[in-house]
């Protein structure tokens, strides 16, 4: 629209003979206006393709009409807007619409020529001859051959861009998908993970006896259940911040070493439980006979170890009593048969 502005205003200073032409340019600007109006309301509603064939289309009907009605001849300015039309239908529209604008205009310069020939249109400033008919025909086809050579060019990088991109989106979307999938088997594996750590820690909290996690290198507690803190009296908060010694009698029904014994070490290292008995004291000072069972637990850290404390004082008091009995039925049946003799 601007440039259609400016060709009137420059009219009569390029062809002070065309000065009675700035009537039909302004009729032209006035339909140019509308078909620009048009064309933003097929681009607001997406039809791209139909906006560049009626620009393309608006190009070539201003440009014949200057030619045929203004100038009356190719000789003039306007003409140069061939030479935009034809690349721009071969980016815009494709190949196939090059080739047709190509041979519109090689027509519509023939048509020119003919009527010029024939004198139906008198030019108002030169008359083309066939030579420059010619020229103008060569220059019109070299500009076709070397913009349809860039198109070829540029759809064939176009169509390799396609490619890669759609060789990057299968890439991506098989990417996203094992993304998916191993999301899914993690937070599948997760609720399992869960569910067992549920099951384990019910079952360590309702067992009998009490149980303990222990780091072996200064046998720190690390973990208790309920029956744990009802035997040594402590709360869990606080029984996690005592160790062994400080639960256990100072003196001891074997030794005093055995939780430093090489061979505890060993036999824990090669996957064995460790079996054997135990003084512990609890909160309130009593002292009670254990059996304690350790093993080692499997995982990345080598020195958690799992503890089993059973308190076996009334068994072992009934132990010796049953041994007691035992020894004075003995006696009695010797006596008895001392007796006799």
């Amino acid at each position: 629209l601007i440039g259609l502005t400016g060709l009137i205003m420059l009219t009569s200073i390029w062809f002070p003979e065309a000065d009675g032409v700035q009537g039909p340019l302004l009729v032209m600007d006035g339909l140019a206006a509308l078909v620009l109006g048009m064309l933003y309301w097929l681009v607001t509603r997406g039809r791209l393709r139909a906006t560049a064939l009626v620009l393309a289309a608006l190009i070539y009907g201003v440009t014949t009409f200057v030619l045929l009605t203004v100038f009356q001849s190719v000789f003039n300015p306007v003409f140069a807007a061939y030479f935009l039309l034809i690349p721009m239908a071969g980016l815009l529209l494709g190949k196939r619409w090059m080739e047709a604008f190509t041979l519109l205009v090689l027509a519509t310069l023939v048509a020119v020529f003919a009527l010029q020939a024939t004198g139906v249109i008198i030019p108002v400033q030169a008359t083309i001859t066939v030579n420059t008919l010619m020229v103008l025909i060569i220059i019109l086809v070299l500009s076709f051959l070397l913009h349809r050579g860039s198109l070829e060019m540029l759809e064939r990088k176009t169509r390799q861009a396609e490619r890669t991109a759609a060789s990057l989106a299968r890439s991506r979307d098989e990417l996203e998908e094992a993304v998916a999938r191993r999301t899914e088997d993690l937070h599948q594996a997760n609720l399992a993970l869960q569910a067992s750590e549920a099951r384990y820690r019910t079952l360590v909290e309702h067992a009998a006896e009490a149980i303990v996690l222990i780091d072996q290198r200064g046998w720190q507690l690390m973990d208790v259940n309920r029956k744990a803190e009802e035997l040594f009296g402590y709360p869990r908060e606080e029984l996690i911040r005592k160790t062994i010694p400080d639960l256990s009698a100072p003196t001891q029904p074997s030794s005093t070493t055995v939780l430093l014994d090489e061979n505890l070490g060993n036999q824990l290292d090669r996957g064995n439980e460790a079996t054997f008995e135990w003084i512990h004291r609890d909160r309130s000072g009593r002292e009670f006979l254990c059996e304690v069972r350790l093993i080692r637990m499997p995982g990345s850290n080598p020195h958690i170890v799992r503890g089993t404390i059973v308190d076996i004082t009334n068994r072992r008091r009934q132990e010796e009593m049953i041994q007691q009995t035992q020894k004075l039925e003995s006696l009695g049946i010797l006596a008895g048969g001392i007796a006799h003799d």
